[in-house]
């Protein structure tokens, strides 16, 4: 989820006890109210990044979120035959959200016989792609600051959005990507080691 007025990070200020409640060592965090947020579903490898797809929510679903369905449609049946078909040596994993175990979706990878990584469900951490989102987001906010406080129609700034993380994704580096995914293999074997606990 990439959202107007987030995602810029932690910011460090160094001051002295008297300046705590001074206005310049403080940053305003924004109105905390519901903002404009586009949801990012993204797939990378050993050989880069691979796919990045916006989801809209599911005019279907109570609450107009993404459901199964849409990620099912919009990104699985997109984008994973291209990466998996006719590689059986690659091993898909997507970490245990709710939504990634909605029937629709594990039918369908079942059906195509891909293989999946079995995941514990109190390995969260485990997830490679998480140090990907966050430093996307941070990509967006160096390349595009003024999506912090832009202003306007809510489908316009969603459109600025979208065009920021679309471009922030062809900025992160294979290299950074490759020292995940040959980090992979020493979280597995610590992971099963604590026979799925925290590691």
């Amino acid at each position: 989820m990439v959202e107007r007025r987030s995602g810029k990070g932690q910011v460090w200020v160094f001051r002295t006890l008297q300046e705590k409640w001074s206005q310049d060592c403080i940053e305003p965090r924004g109105d905390l109210k519901k903002d404009v947020k586009v949801m990012f579903w993204g797939c990378f490898g050993g050989t880069g990044v691979m796919g990045l797809t916006d989801l809209a929510g599911d005019p279907e679903s109570k609450r107009g979120g993404v459901t199964g369905r849409i990620i099912l449609e919009s990104a699985f049946k997109k984008i994973l035959p291209q990466i998996l078909n006719g590689h059986l040596d690659l091993t898909f994993m997507q970490d245990g959200a709710g939504v990634h175990k909605r029937r629709e979706l594990v039918a369908w990878l079942k059906e195509k016989g891909y293989n999946i990584l079995e995941w514990p469900p109190y390995s969260s951490d485990l997830n490679p792609i998480e140090h990907v989102w966050a430093k996307l987001k941070k990509l967006v906010y160096q390349l595009h600051p003024e999506l912090y406080t832009a202003e306007g129609p809510e489908d316009v700034i969603m459109e600025k959005i979208k065009g920021a993380v679309y471009e922030a994704w062809e900025h992160i580096s294979d290299e950074f990507l490759y020292s995940l995914v040959d980090s992979m293999h020493e979280w597995v074997k610590a992971v099963r080691k604590a026979r799925g606990g925290y590691t």
